[in-house]
């Protein structure tokens, strides 16, 4: 398991939430309080379930979406033969 900080995904929700720091940073009061605060809320969201996510062990997610697992077994795959 990669550590969470190594991750693309992971990496680039970072800069999602500094994006988003600086882009409601330019809103007015109103939006900055209403419409910047759940971008900033779900921004951080995004990065939290990457590193639950990644911190969920391999049986645990097998048994809660053994679609996605099966999805990361294609792709290992695919890789190695091309």
């Amino acid at each position: 398991m990669a550590k969470y900080d190594q991750l693309p995904i992971y990496r680039k929700g970072l800069e999602l939430i500094v994006f988003l720091e600086n882009a409601v940073r330019g809103f007015s009061r109103y939006h900055k309080y209403s419409i910047g605060e759940r971008l900033r809320q779900t921004s951080w969201d995004v990065v939290t379930l990457v590193v639950r996510a990644n911190n969920t062990p391999v049986a645990e997610r097998r048994r809660r979406a053994p679609w996605a697992v099966d999805c990361q077994a294609a792709d290992e795959t695919a890789s190695a033969v091309g």
